[in-house]
């Protein structure tokens, strides 16, 4: 008797327990009910609104991948050329010691220019296609009173910009600015050759002989010792020239007609002529 009473509490919880369950109401089929579930289960995961929303997450700009050219440098300045009329001219960026050659050709008359370079110490410097005018990079820039005519060399170091490497002085003639490492001058330039004739202020003294382009602004010039008639100057640009001497007192002859230098070729001529009327001595 005592262990019948022991299990009628036990049996009341467990009817207690199964009152109070929630009863499953479905128009599935009892067996059915195992894949409704999956199915549901399912189309819950793949629902865009299944997943809770997420927080906004600030976009990282793209930025533009730079590669550094640290084996070159750019070199930027302005090409000053005096004349009205448009040139072609070609730049030229000469390695000092390793005389490697750059150059740039420009046909508009651009006033501004970029290279690039190999790093470097290089003179920077100028020259029309027919080699009558020439400028460059010189510690006188575009002052005409400058007489320092020595280009100005500047050092470059590799991943540099360089700017104000202005090409502007265009006030000294061919014998300060260089030619390009190959020119011939034999083949592009002209000579001339002459005589000094009737000099009428005693003996001949020495003399400053001075060849004036008519073309562009510059002049050349020789001199001759006390006693030479012959006087012969080479590597002139072809072109039209005015040939004056000049002595130390201040007298000047020349010839008469003006000289037409061809390239390749030498012109003969006798400065006879010392009553005309002549440019100062500008030396």
């Amino acid at each position: 008797m005592k262990n019948k009473l022991f299990y009628i509490p036990i049996a009341i919880v467990l009817l207690l327990v199964a009152c109070n369950l929630p009863t499953i109401k479905s128009s599935t089929p009892t067996s059915d009910l195992p894949g409704t579930i999956v199915a549901q289960t399912l189309q819950a995961i793949s629902s865009p609104q299944a997943s809770p929303p997420s927080s906004p997450v600030a976009e990282t700009p793209t930025l533009p991948v730079v590669t550094p050219t640290s084996n070159v440098a750019e070199v930027k300045g302005m090409v000053c050329y005096p004349h009205a009329e448009p040139r072609p001219i070609t730049l030229y960026f000469q390695e000092t010691r390793t005389g490697i050659l750059s150059q740039v050709s420009i046909t508009d008359n651009r006033k501004e220019y970029t290279v690039t370079l190999q790093p470097g110490r290089y003179i920077a410097y100028a020259w029309t296609p027919d080699f009558t005018d020439s400028g460059s990079h010189s510690a006188c820039g575009a002052n005409a009173d400058c007489k320092d005519a020595t280009p100005l060399a500047f050092d470059m170091l590799a991943g540099q910009i360089y700017t104000g490497i202005d090409i502007c002085d265009w006030t000294h003639g061919p014998y300060d600015v260089p030619y390009p490492p190959g020119f011939q001058p034999e083949a592009t330039l002209g000579t001339i050759e002459g005589e000094i004739s009737g000099y009428p202020y005693g003996s001949l003294p020495e003399m400053a002989v001075i060849f004036f382009s008519q073309s562009t602004k510059y002049w050349y010039w020789i001199g001759t010792t006390a006693g030479q008639i012959y006087f012969s100057i080479n590597d002139l640009p072809p072109g039209d020239y005015q040939v004056v001497a000049y002595d130390g007192s201040g007298h000047a002859g020349g010839v008469p007609n003006i000289v037409k230098v061809t390239a390749g070729q030498s012109t003969y001529v006798i400065l006879k002529d010392w009553v005309g009327t002549y440019p100062s001595d500008p030396r």
